[in-house]
């Protein structure tokens, strides 16, 4: 006795001055401090355990598998290890190896549901859906009277688009499992998708009631006035589970959030506020009400909901200090009454009390970029670097901002840093192929593409976008742009744009740009009013105001709604000299565009 306590003493010490070595980012250290663990208590599998999980944080897959595979030889028929060392052979995209452990596992272990699922999921991920299924059959068969084997069963043919089938195997588990408020809700939102609206309500009743406590439960009513349920009965709803629990401050939530969907925005308010007096520490309720306070500044013009609404959020902050979706909705409000200073300093706040949340340091970037302050954006990559050295996303981010910095060697060498820290992350090559084809290195752009079919071959996506950027470079090369629209576009003009883009950065030749680019042949292809407006412009500019002004008649012709292109033809007419028909054109605009209606002196003035 006195022994085992002696041991779980010196195995806690080691594994929390590991946690305090990862906090101060002392990666050698932290390892080195589960090795001393080890060497004293070789076969004890929870310092593997938690060696083993560290090792996954840092992407160091072949290392943690070393550390499962010594569980597995001591404890063969541990299933929670089997399923670990799975997980980190799929983050190697090494989906074979997985399958071979995970039917070796279900060979030995006798009736095992968690095998059989994470089989099932990984075929299911593998695109093997006749096999997925079967997998989920064999669970059902085997467990009977678990919920997990129709549930999971249910969560596979929604991906499918079975949903009726789906439903079926909900409701069986809903049997094996009746208090269980998530088979509820999937049931419920299930039904919605095919229409089945009577069914969801009535669901929707019985699990309320019966879990009046359950915030998603009550907030799912929100998905229903989406589909046009009517306002009256599901307001009658709340008020009798009101009536049912006078204490429950979710059905005043839920019922401000019906009401502000209605455009009832001040009758919403009252009913969070009656929420947050029944649970003051709910920070949800403040958020939401914080929302509906910028609704009510927008609509009627008062900047006095703005600060209300900011102050709201900071008592919310005060309950939860360190809840980064508290300081996102403070920031995104600051940004929207421009007071960019004041935001920074929120996300300078979050970065301190919140600092694993990626999406803190990209709005703090887009902040800045927006605010134009002169406050340098790689800096602010570099500082949340500095807290979290492993998050791959900031290395791809901040590889960007360099890009567009024009520091194209600096940018590929951060895409080269997050491929050597995970060389499986497959993101991160078709983020650099994208960069490689900017700078026209096409041969090592596709390189990239063939690294990441080596890495995961299942991936149809990434053979789909090498073939597409096959076509593509060749086509460029070759300036037949009437086959690029044809075979890329689909006549969807933003696509068109960005090979419009692609060529003029290239190439930054403006004539051969209106020859080839907006040719009679590509505007009759697409049939589209801004492509039009863009060759016109373009003559603009080559002071070729007659011919741009024909595009502007055809715009006009065959898209009576362009208003604004009876402008650019009065800017063509007074190009001409013709002041008589600019008046007439500009005025024209002016009142079909809801502008002030000019006078000549001002036509003239602004001319």
């Amino acid at each position: 006795m006195v022994m085992r306590f002696i041991f779980q003493r010196v195995q806690i010490k080691n594994i929390f001055i590991a946690f305090v070595l990862h906090g101060l980012q002392q990666i050698d250290e932290v390892i080195e401090c589960y090795d001393q663990a080890i060497a004293r208590f070789q076969n004890h599998k929870e310092i593997y355990l938690e060696k083993a999980t560290y090792l996954n944080q840092l992407y160091k897959f072949d290392q943690a598998i070393k550390c499962y595979d010594h569980i597995i030889n001591q404890f063969p028929l541990d299933c929670n290890v089997i399923l670990k060392k799975g997980q980190s052979l799929i983050s190697q995209h090494k989906y074979q190896m997985a399958l071979e452990l995970y039917d070796e596992a279900i060979a030995k272990i006798e009736k095992n549901l968690d095998l059989l699922i994470a089989k099932a999921q990984l075929l299911e991920n593998l695109h093997l859906y006749d096999t997925a299924m079967t997998c989920y059959e064999q669970a059902i068969k085997q467990f009977p009277y678990k919920f997990e084997s129709y549930y999971y069963q249910g969560e596979f043919l929604i991906k499918w688009n079975k949903y009726i089938q789906a439903v079926e195997s909900y409701q069986k588990a809903l049997q094996y499992s009746p208090n269980n408020h998530q088979i509820y809700i999937k049931i419920i939102t299930t039904l919605i998708q095919i229409q089945r609206k009577a069914e969801a309500i009535s669901l929707f009743k019985e699990a309320s009631l019966k879990f009046p406590y359950e915030f998603n439960i009550q907030i799912i009513l929100f998905s229903q006035i989406i589909y046009s349920i009517n306002l009256f009965e599901a307001i009658e709803h709340q008020n009798l589970i009101l009536r049912h629990d006078a204490n429950n401050h979710l059905p005043n939530l839920a019922k401000g959030i019906i009401l502000d969907f209605q455009a009832h925005k001040q009758e919403a308010i009252e009913q969070i506020d009656k929420a947050i007096i029944l649970n003051p520490y709910f920070t949800f309720s403040y958020i939401e009400k914080s929302k509906k306070l910028i609704k009510l500044g927008k609509s009627i013009y008062n900047i006095y909901e703005i600060n209300e609404s900011i102050e709201c959020l900071d008592q919310a902050l005060l309950i939860d200090p360190y809840n980064s979706q508290i300081y996102i909705e403070k920031t995104n409000i600051l940004i929207d009454a421009s007071r960019y200073a004041e935001a920074l300093i929120c996300l300078k706040i979050a970065m301190e009390r919140a600092q694993y949340d990626e999406n803190i340091v990209k709005i703090q970037a887009q902040t800045i970029k927006n605010s134009e302050l002169k406050i340098n954006i790689i800096e602010c990559y570099d500082e949340a670097l500095k807290k979290n050295p492993y998050q791959i996303e900031l290395y791809c981010c901040k590889g960007q901002v360099l890009f567009n910095q024009m520091e194209y060697e600096k940018a590929i060498k951060y895409y080269d840093q997050a491929i050597q820290m995970n060389p499986f992350y497959i993101e991160a090559y078709l983020q650099k192929a994208n960069q490689l084809q900017q700078l026209k290195q096409y041969d090592q752009e596709i390189s990239q593409y063939d690294i990441a079919i080596s890495i995961d071959p299942t991936n149809s996506q990434v053979y789909q976008k090498k073939d597409q950027k096959k076509q593509f470079n060749v086509l460029i090369k070759e300036l037949n742009i009437i086959q690029i629209i044809k075979k890329f576009i689909y006549k969807k003009v933003g696509v068109l744009f960005h090979i419009i883009a692609e060529f003029l950065s290239i190439y930054d030749k403006r004539k051969e740009a209106i020859q080839q680019c907006f040719s009679d042949e590509i505007l009759a292809l697409i049939n589209d009013p801004q492509l039009y407006h863009k060759k016109a412009s373009l003559l603009l500019k080559e002071e070729k105001a007659y011919e741009a002004m024909q595009y502007y008649n055809i715009i006009l012709a065959r898209f009576p709604e362009m208003t604004k292109s009876l402008r650019f033809k009065g800017i063509c007419l007074f190009l001409q000299q013709d002041f008589r028909k600019v008046i007439q054109y500009i005025r024209l605009f002016s009142i079909l565009d809801n502008q002030s209606n000019y006078s000549v002196q001002e036509i003239i003035e602004n001319f």
